[in-house]
């Protein structure tokens, strides 16, 4: 059985390996065998990836993926999740999410 140290080597050897020059952006414990991931990642897409690099390391117990993934304020919310009706009014008091009462 790998020790907590060699498993965390491990782990960062095939992080740098799946996620390149972001891998630094990824924070990484281990303690009895189970990982833990933090830091801030630009996509869901790469927060699972390094989920799934850790996976593939064996002597892995458990993963706790505690990364967020960071907010785009370029992006425009999705449709409905403003508040607002399409142009741009607030629904009446007591309307549900179609904007009917």
């Amino acid at each position: 059985m790998k020790t907590d140290a060699q498993l965390e080597a491990d782990v960062a050897a095939e992080l740098r390996w799946q996620a390149g020059e972001h891998a630094s952006d990824i924070g990484l414990t281990v303690e009895r065998g189970i990982v833990a991931l933090s830091g801030v990642v630009n996509t869901p897409a790469q927060r699972h990836a390094a989920a799934e690099a850790v996976e593939r390391v064996v002597g892995v117990r458990a993963i706790k993926n505690r990364m967020m993934v960071r907010a785009r304020p370029d992006k425009e919310p999705a449709r409905g999740l403003t508040g607002r009706n399409d142009d741009g009014r607030r629904p009446p008091a007591g309307a549900g999410a179609s904007g009917l009462r």
